[in-house]
């Protein structure tokens, strides 16, 4: 059932409070103004209220409620008063007093005849999340009470009050126990494919062929009906429709929303060098009967979760850490959503790794997928319900971004002991450990940056105990300073020696337990017998020392 049908079904059984989540609450109101009004032969009284206009008619029924329960009668003289429209917003934007006048407005109406002669009111609430929750300034208690004061009476004669809210907001308590709950969901594909065929035909354009018109679709998923019409329209050209454009400018959409961000570069598993075990699983993974469709990187992913491993603490004291991984864990496990765990050293390409995936993907199955990132710290807030809400709508967007719901997820992180093993258990595909590269992968490596860059045959710089970047933050250096590759080298600072503890600590915990992303098979920590120090060479002698020294 869709939600017009919810909606009718609750009307049926007279149920009076139903809280609907939608990404578009104009396209919602459409939809069901629409259902209920077209063919009916009694009228509905359809109102909605917001906090800049108050009361508003949605049609002449409606309109004519509102102006009956503004109507006041003079003691004194009997005579009453209505209001002008134009004074309606003032008298109606607190919520309270709005809540107040519609518990008035009219429900179901029969005539002697016991016939009816108008259905219940429906009465449409924008933004009630807003006063859902615990904050300074915001008389919460008085619109919760308000909205519960509101089941009986409109149970009885079959009354509705619509809260629309955005995706992902949490009942208070007090109203948990009183309301049902309806999503809208994102648009569906054969919605979208509706869509775009009506565009181009009102454009007077060629219809696509399947393969453009999968394309299309692709561009679009994620986004509201009404998002996905403006940004339609709005790359049609003579020619027909620009998916490039869709593209982009759904890539605007997405950043705009709170922790996204859209990897950019055209790197695939061919262009990663010092991987070739976790390219071979990779390249399996693309092809497989479940490929992911979407892959979306977590990085430092123990940062966010701090305090709820295996030797952390007790996390924050708020409850906003737990709720964000109990959403997370409930995603993945409801929707069957998988991923894995990159460990290892800055520098040694796990952000590299996952943009590559998704590329070699896109080219794979001839359709784009996107990798995005995602910032949990960024979903967070002051207010514990406000983080869950961004953390619960921020699943809910990467469900309807996956062609088929397919989501990946690749997390990456400097260290595993606090992350809580309920997370780990979810990353299905396995913990790779991604360590400094070996000498053979060393010189692909250098082979890799210096054609990239362009730089003529000379003497290499000793380069132990380096990481891929290091590699390439030297050539690029001395490709932009027009320089030597020793001479860039004197600008650089090399990862790995800047915390050679951590490396050690990191291939002890690593050794014998985690994949290995380079070889096949599990990861066989070097010098596990030794300390990592850092320095091949002693100092006075590292700065000029070549491979040929």
């Amino acid at each position: 059932m869709n939600l017009v049908e919810r909606l009718k079904a609750a009307r049926r059984v007279a149920v009076p409070i139903v809280v609907v989540e939608a990404p578009d609450p104009a396209e919602t109101i459409r939809t069901v103004r629409a259902a209920f009004e077209n063919g009916a032969k009694t009228p509905i009284p359809i109102v909605q209220w917001d906090a800049m206009n108050g009361l508003t008619g949605l049609n002449k029924a409606g309109a004519e409620a509102i102006a009956v329960v503004l109507t006041s009668t003079d003691p004194d003289t009997n005579e009453t008063t209505t209001p002008p429209q134009d004074m309606w917003p003032a008298l109606t934007a607190n919520p309270g007093a709005a809540l107040s006048l519609v518990a008035k407005l009219p429900g179901e109406m029969f005539n002697k005849a016991k016939e009816l002669t108008q259905r219940g009111s429906i009465v449409f609430m924008l933004n009630a999340h807003r006063y859902f929750r615990d904050e300074p300034g915001v008389n919460n208690g008085q619109v919760v009470q308000g909205i519960w004061n509101l089941r009986d009476a409109y149970k009885s004669n079959r009354r509705t009050l619509v809260p629309i809210v955005p995706l992902g907001v949490k009942l208070p308590a007090e109203l948990a126990q009183d309301v049902i709950m309806l999503e809208e969901p994102y648009p569906t594909d054969d919605t979208l494919r509706k869509l775009v065929a009506d565009q181009i035909l009102g454009a007077n354009l060629k219809a696509l062929d399947a393969a453009a018109q999968d394309g299309a679709i692709d561009s679009l998923r994620g986004l509201s009906a009404f998002a996905a019409e403006q940004i339609t329209a709005m790359s049609l050209t003579t020619e027909g429709l620009d998916v490039d454009e869709l593209w982009a400018r759904k890539i605007k959409v997405i950043e705009a929303t709170d922790g996204f961000s859209v990897d950019k570069g055209s790197e695939t598993l061919d262009d990663v060098r010092g991987a070739a075990n976790f390219a071979d699983f990779s390249n399996r993974l693309v092809r497989s009967k479940r490929s992911p469709t979407l892959y979306v990187r977590i990085d430092e992913i123990e940062k966010a979760f701090a305090g709820l491993g295996n030797k952390g603490g007790a996390g924050d004291n708020t409850g906003i850490t737990q709720d964000r991984l109990r959403t997370m864990l409930t995603y993945m496990e409801d929707e069957g959503w998988t991923g894995f765990i990159l460990l290892g050293h800055a520098g040694c390409g796990k952000t590299l790794l996952t943009k590559a995936l998704a590329n070699t993907a896109s080219k794979v199955s001839g359709r784009r997928i996107l990798s995005l990132a995602l910032d949990l710290e960024a979903t967070s807030s002051s207010a514990a319900g406000e983080a869950g809400r961004r953390m619960r709508a921020a699943m809910k967007l990467l469900k309807s971004l996956a062609a088929g719901g397919r989501v990946c997820f690749v997390a990456t992180c400097n260290g595993v002991d606090e992350l809580p093993p309920a997370l780990k258990r979810r990353f299905k595909l396995g913990t790779w450990m991604a360590d400094l590269p070996d000498r053979e992968e060393k010189d692909a490596m250098w082979k890799q940056y210096l054609a990239k860059y362009n730089i003529k045959a000379q003497k290499r710089p000793v380069d132990d105990d380096w990481t891929g970047a290091d590699i390439r933050n030297v050539c690029d250096t001395a490709d932009n300073l027009e320089c030597t590759l020793m001479e860039a080298c004197q600008f650089t600072t090399f990862i790995a020696k800047s915390d050679p503890e951590a490396i050690t600590k990191l291939r002890r915990f690593a050794d014998k337990k985690l994949v290995s992303i380079s070889k096949p098979g599990v990861y066989q920590a070097p010098f596990t017998d030794k300390p990592f120090t850092g320095q091949a060479a002693p100092a006075s002698r590292r700065a000029g020392r070549t491979e040929e020294d």
